[in-house]
């Protein structure tokens, strides 16, 4: 009996059982095993039961036939020695349908040499015994790749449905069934590497089954419909229409090409973004491949903006986002479309604008200043979720030149005090973008950091600050005294991450103005046992730059860091070992510390290769000297 290689024993059962099924043991009678003793066939029938892949017997097409009886000498022909010698374990030669089904099973080996060889010799196998790939021998494909068994390595399933189909396309249809079912069970993973292996499989089913393309679309329609999709298959299958849509099975039948782009369109809608972000790909090969489709469909997407439909007229608007990002030469007509759209009496219509017009200027910034317009009329109007989507184009926008952060300076100032407190917040984003991107600004950021910083709620006080750290990056000289003076207030606030924030004001004024390294040493000293890992490790940071401005610290920074090696955080413990090296660099005899060289030791036995690494540079470079 064959051994399969790292299975369970319930799933070993599982497997020889499909074996039996698959040579007849069920189905064919004691005196029939007598007369055809000699004769053992894959292509054995089935009984009307449900397979592995819940596909009844009578929805295989493939009709029972017998073949010769091989020997194992002529089974063995199939294999070099090399062969034979990496898929030893699964090698049975005792009949065709242990040959494949030994085979099959190695293509689930968890080491890619042995994958890609049973690939290998499966293909060769196939190509002289085309009707072994067949809807029975499917069934065994099944019952291994459906299991979550930890043993199988799923990344060749792909490959081994397409060598079934190069050898014979009778089963088409069955591959199809069970590439979707493989589709679902081995795709979970955002970084899986099978992509290629799923999109090459569907290119081939539809090169040599056309008729495929129908049931392809038909179960790609049914995910676009399902609410309750599985993020991962609906990203797949857009790469499968991706990869599909240049075909000329596809671009010559209007239907399907209507179905493909319905499709696409539905999935564009979809709240993920990583769903949509495999729109424009597709959007891209129909461009490219049939521009002439492409112009009608957008053309009907720009009629549907005009709608009496509001809904209607916001899923335009949305869907008009990807045709630019497939193709920027639609910039121009969707700009237009979007700067009419916010005038529209629908807040979701004016939001669905704003994005819109994001979009355009990504793809062609000559359309900023009439987006930059838009955004400014839009920032402070009534409803929130339009204001804070203009303001976060005008953030965009400001990069784009010199004389824009002027002009969104008064509207930024004004959006702080709007009736909505997530408005507010954005606006201080776009102000501390403003002061990043013109200096002359910081004077009015200033004044607005400041009193925001002593608001009761801790998301403005938190913004606020980090305004104030683009003011003190902008106008140094002139602010460093002031902002340094609020954010050591901060570092005591009770949010660890305005406490953080503080952390990293202090630690940039420092950088440029040595004079306030004494004013920081205590207040740094005390925060690197805070609480809040991140400011631990925020104040390590800073305690390593107030080492660099003024190197007489050493002796209390060395004996601050010592007292943290064991930090529970591994962040925090390399970061103490960074400042160690630091310290070591400017004096070496600091490596003569009892403690020191007991920290080595310990540090060489952390659970973090990084700090153990850490450990033994400077083991070899102070310690091995001596």
């Amino acid at each position: 009996m064959y051994k399969f290689k790292n299975t369970t024993l319930y799933k070993s059962f599982r497997i020889l059982l499909c074996l039996g099924i698959l040579q007849g043991y069920f189905t064919i009678s004691v005196a029939q095993v007598s007369a055809e003793s000699e004769e053992t066939t894959i292509n054995s029938p089935l009984d009307n039961s449900k397979n592995a892949s819940n596909i009844s017997s009578e929805e295989l097409s493939t009709k029972p036939d017998s073949a010769p009886s091989i020997d194992a000498a002529n089974l063995a022909n199939y294999l070099s020695s090399e062969e034979t010698e990496l898929l030893g374990a699964y090698i049975d030669t005792t009949s065709p349908t242990q040959f494949l089904a030994g085979l099959i099973q190695a293509t689930g080996d968890g080491q890619t040499q042995a994958r890609n060889t049973a690939l290998g010799v499966i293909r060769k196998v196939l190509a002289a015994n085309p009707t072994w790939a067949n809807s029975n021998s499917l069934v065994l494909v099944t019952e291994i790749f459906s299991s979550s068994d930890k043993y199988t390595e799923a990344t060749s399933i792909f490959d081994l449905l397409t060598l079934f189909i190069e050898a014979n396309s009778d089963t088409s249809n069955e591959v199809l069934a069970l590439a979707f079912k493989m589709l679902s069970l081995h795709t979970n993973d955002k970084e899986h590497a099978l992509t290629e292996s799923i999109t090459a499989l569907f290119r081939n089913l539809v090169a040599i089954s056309p008729d495929c393309i129908k049931d392809i679309l038909i179960i790609a329609q049914a995910d676009a419909e399902d609410r309750n999709r599985n993020e991962q298959v609906r990203v797949e299958i857009l790469r499968i229409l991706n990869s599909l849509c240049d075909l000329e099975a596809i671009n010559a039948n209007p239907t399907y090409i209507d179905k493909l782009f319905s499709i696409v369109l539905q999935d564009a809608q979809d709240s993920s973004t990583y769903v949509t972000n495999e729109v424009v790909p597709v959007l891209t090969t129909i461009t490219n491949t049939n521009p002439e489709y492409a112009q009608k469909a957008f053309a009907a997407v720009i009629r549907s903006t005009k709608s009496e439909d509001y809904a209607t007229r916001s899923s335009g608007l949305s869907t008009l986002k990807f045709f630019v990002k497939a193709d920027a030469a639609y910039a121009q007509e969707v700009f237009e479309v979007a700067i009419e759209a916010t005038k529209d009496a629908q807040a979701l219509v004016r939001w669905n604008a704003m994005t819109v017009l994001a979009t355009v200027v990504k793809a062609e910034p000559k359309y900023a200043q009439g987006s930059l317009e838009a955004a400014l009329q839009a920032a402070n109007e009534q409803d929130f979720s339009v204001s804070i989507t203009a303001l976060r184009l005008l953030k965009a926008l400001v990069k784009l030149d010199d004389l824009y952060p002027r002009q969104a300076l008064n509207v930024a100032v004004k959006a702080i005090n709007h009736q909505h407190q997530e408005v507010g917040i954005e606006a201080l984003k776009l102000l501390a973008t403003i002061v990043d991107s013109d200096a002359s600004c910081a004077a009015t950021a200033f004044s607005v950091g400041d009193k925001s910083i002593q608001q009761a709620d801790e998301q403005i006080r938190w913004n606020g600050l980090l305004l104030l750290l683009s003011v003190v990056k902008a106008a140094n000289a002139e602010y460093a005294q002031k902002v340094f003076d609020i954010a050591v207030k901060a570092t005591t606030d009770k949010a660890w991450f305005i406490r953080q924030d503080g952390l990293v004001i202090i630690q940039n004024i420092i950088e440029s103005n040595i004079q306030y390294a004494s004013k920081a040493l205590p207040i740094v000293v005390k925060l690197v046992k805070d609480e809040k890992d991140t400011v631990r490790l925020n104040a390590l940071y800073a305690l390593e730059s107030l080492l660099k401005a003024n190197p007489k610290f050493i002796e209390n920074i060395y004996k601050t860091a010592v007292t943290i090696t064991k930090d529970t955080t591994v962040e925090v413990r390399r970061q103490v070992w960074s400042v160690l090296q630091a310290i070591l660099k400017i004096d070496a005899q600091y490596v003569q510390q009892k403690e020191f060289r007991s920290m080595i030791r310990e540090a060489s036995l952390d659970a973090d290769a990084a700090i153990r690494k850490t450990a033994h540079d400077l083991l070899i470079t102070y310690l091995l000297k001596e």
